[in-house]
């Protein structure tokens, strides 16, 4: 018997092949069966039941996305871009990322309201809201200018 790929199978070979398909379906079969009867099934993505892991996952791929528009968008000089690309990613972010991301994303887009357009009210109305999400969260100096970072500060109420 010859395969698509060329090659020609002798029964013998044939046979071992079958049977490895057959055991390795046996074992994602086990394996599945242990992960249910242990409470560490994963539940498929958008159902409602994603496992911490799933979290952490969201979290690292908000990150990533917002970290690309900074790159991207704000540092070439297109602030409206990144301002709408960076609540794009909020909302999507929206009960599947940690307080955290999302607060992080508001911070940037503090920024870039009042470090890339000048609009410290538009800044401010950022800051509040990452600062609701997460009272930890900080300002990035680096991104910031000076007018950015004390409207940040007066918001936290560190002046």
């Amino acid at each position: 018997m010859q395969t698509r790929f060329g090659v020609v199978l002798t029964e013998s070979l044939r046979l071992r092949v079958g049977w490895l398909a057959v055991s390795l379906a046996a074992l994602v079969a086990t394996n599945a069966c242990v992960l249910k009867r242990s409470g560490k099934e994963t539940s498929p993505p958008g159902s409602g039941a994603e496992s911490a892991g799933a979290s952490a996952e969201e979290d690292q791929a908000a990150l990533g996305k917002i970290d690309r528009v900074l790159n991207d968008l704000y540092l070439a000089h297109q602030p409206d871009e990144a301002e709408a690309k960076l609540i794009s990613i909020i909302q999507s972010c929206e009960g599947a990322c940690s307080a955290g991301v999302r607060a992080r994303g508001w911070m940037y887009v503090g920024i870039v309201r009042g470090s890339g357009k000048d609009d410290q009210e538009g800044a401010r109305d950022a800051f509040e809201r990452a600062i609701k999400e997460s009272p930890q969260v900080e300002v990035d100096r680096a991104l910031a200018t000076p007018a950015t970072i004390a409207t940040f500060h007066s918001v936290k109420g560190n002046d």
